[in-house]
């Protein structure tokens, strides 16, 4: 992911970074950017802004992922 963020914005730019981020992960950076006030602990993703800024620790290791043909009802030809 590639993020361009405000001066107004203090952290260092031309980093490239190991954690993962996901979809999951823009809401909560663009309203924490935009300064409104949520609660962290609705939203399955995190603000990007705290590794912008540098702080990295407890950040998720990997991307979960699942996917099954439960969803839905559909059933996929060739699938239990």
């Amino acid at each position: 992911m590639l993020i361009r963020w405000p001066k107004a914005i203090e952290a260092p730019r031309g980093r490239a970074l190991d954690q993962p981020v996901e979809l999951r992960d823009v809401l909560p950076t663009f309203l924490q950017t935009a300064g409104a006030q949520f609660n962290e602990k609705d939203f399955d993703g995190r603000s990007m802004l705290t590794l912008v800024r540098g702080q990295t620790d407890n950040w998720r290791p990997f991307i979960d992922l699942e996917h099954s043909v439960c969803y839905g009802g559909i059933r996929v030809p060739g699938t239990r």
